[in-house]
């Protein structure tokens, strides 16, 4: 026992009252504490089943492994669970509390009680209903300004397959720049007056001439025109996903986009597939596949993307997020995207992360009608706080960093042979095409609040701040459920 009460002295700096389980810590006064004594007819197994069970340092570790699961520590749980096993924690115990930690950390659905389990045979069982709406501005790549209003509502149709149901209808406009280089034909006018006196049989005669020059030259000059474009969408869709346990699940989604405006009158459908395996409690594995509108006020468009994400935990202080996405556009471009974040947790107490992020998105070809970057890459610190309580949640990130975009190599050589021809002719070509590092600055902001027992109100907002130009993103949502 001194054993015993030394070791969870080092462990654990808050202790247990002494009380009905006749167990304390190293600094109580034993003649103060009270007994418990075990019935005639209690066998030695159960005796010392409930010694384990009810022993503080078993159930500080069970209390640990527990909460450590909810804080999404999987390393700190699965350990608890380790030592517990370790120590002779009766089986039964041990497999119920082992399901339970097993399943948080998997981000599962707990298993189903005797109450809650639908009968064999009783086919579909709905329940927890929801009813959602939500609205939307993004400012986005200088150019890019999307309003949307979106309806939502969705229901169980098991314990592990639920659908939902979604219609969004919104605006996007766009501005596009036009520049035109040419050449014109430049007309100077020069004028040389003489004056001269003529003296003829001693009669003084003044004679002016006046001489007009013309000179024509050839000149390069450009014109910029600010192009506007304008598109109303609607959608139309549902989405069924079904967890496969072990905190695996599989969703696919099926809709219809409406397109009217500058690209004229359209309908395109959408379609795919999200599938996330966790192999590892600390590992997840995301696949997905979808066929979408790209996002144009000048031309309707579809894509194919494909994407793989790894979110991965090696210690419970560190994540990390790796992502790859390809896009397949119909008019024949392809667009690639990789992505790598890593977090640290500084502050356990205040929930404090730090870390980096590097982002590159490029594309094959150049396109007038929607975002089409040669190669541009971002480079971010980050600093992460967030707070959990009962009915409110609240999540900020701040980004500093530095960005780049470098122009193709056709753009590129025809500036050269502008600038070439403006030093013959004396005219300025215009800045050289694309930017090199530059500082961005970033905030993030996320919060949610749950109203009553079933109304949850979240707002959400987002501003990057570049050299040139700025971009923002705000929403809220409010969510019923039943």
């Amino acid at each position: 026992p001194a054993v015993v009460m030394n070791e969870a002295g080092v462990h654990y700096q808050i202790g247990f009252l002494p009380g009905t389980l006749a167990y304390a810590m190293a600094a109580d006064q034993p003649l103060a504490l009270r007994r418990r004594t075990p019935g005639r007819q209690e066998s030695g197994e159960a005796v010392l089943r409930h010694a384990l069970i009810t022993h503080p340092l078993m159930m500080a570790r069970r209390l640990r492994a527990e909460i450590a699961a909810y804080q999404g520590k999987p390393h700190l749980a699965l350990e608890q669970l380790r030592l517990l096993e370790r120590d002779g924690y009766p089986a039964d115990e041990l497999d119920a509390i082992s399901r339970l930690v097993r399943e948080q950390v998997a981000d599962d659905l707990p298993a189903e009680t005797t109450a809650d389990a639908p009968m064999a045979g009783a086919g579909l069982v709905l329940s927890r209903p929801s009813l959602g709406l939500a609205v939307r501005q993004e400012q986005a790549n200088r150019d890019f300004l999307d309003r949307r209003l979106t309806a939502q509502a969705g229901v169980n149709l098991a314990e592990r397959l639920r659908l939902d149901g979604e219609f969004r209808s919104g605006r996007l406009e766009q501005e596009a720049d036009s520049n035109r280089w040419f050449t014109v034909r430049q007309t100077r006018v020069s004028e040389s007056r003489t004056l001269s006196e003529v003296i003829d049989n001693g009669a003084i005669t003044r004679v002016e001439r006046i001489t007009r020059r013309e000179t024509t030259t050839e000149v390069e000059t450009n014109l910029v025109d600010r192009m506007r474009f304008r598109s109303d969408y609607t959608y139309w869709g549902a989405r069924l996903t079904g967890r496969l346990g072990g905190g695996s699940w599989l969703e696919g989604h099926l809709g219809a986009w409406s397109v009217s405006g500058d690209p004229g009158s359209d309908t395109l459908w959408a379609w795919g597939a999200t599938h996330r395996w966790k192999p590892v409690p600390a590992l997840s594995l995301l696949t997905r596949y979808a066929r979408d509108r790209v996002d144009s006020a000048r031309r309707s468009l579809h894509r194919d993307a494909f994407s793989l994400q790894v979110l991965w935990t090696p210690v419970d202080r560190w994540t990390l997020d790796i992502l790859g996405a390809f896009q397949a556009v119909s008019d024949t471009n392809t667009l690639l995207e990789a992505r790598v974040q890593s977090l640290w947790l500084l502050g356990e107490r205040q929930n404090l992360e730090a870390g980096f992020r590097a982002e590159l998105v490029t594309a094959d070809d150049a396109s007038i009608y929607y975002w089409s970057p040669y190669w541009n890459e971002r480079v971010y610190g980050l600093g992460r706080v967030s707070r959990a309580y009962p009915r409110f949640y609240m999540d900020t990130e701040l980004r500093l960093g530095f960005s780049r975009e470098k122009a193709r190599p056709e753009t590129i050589e025809a500036w050269r042979a502008l600038r070439m021809r403006g030093e013959q002719g004396g005219w300025h070509p215009g800045e050289r095409p694309g930017s090199d590092w530059e500082p961005v600055v970033g905030l993030n902001g996320a919060l949610l609040r749950r109203v009553g027992r079933a109304t949850e109100i979240g707002l959400t907002g987002a501003c990057s701040f570049f050299s040139d130009y700025s971009d923002y993103q705000v929403g809220g949502t409010v969510t019923i459920h039943f």
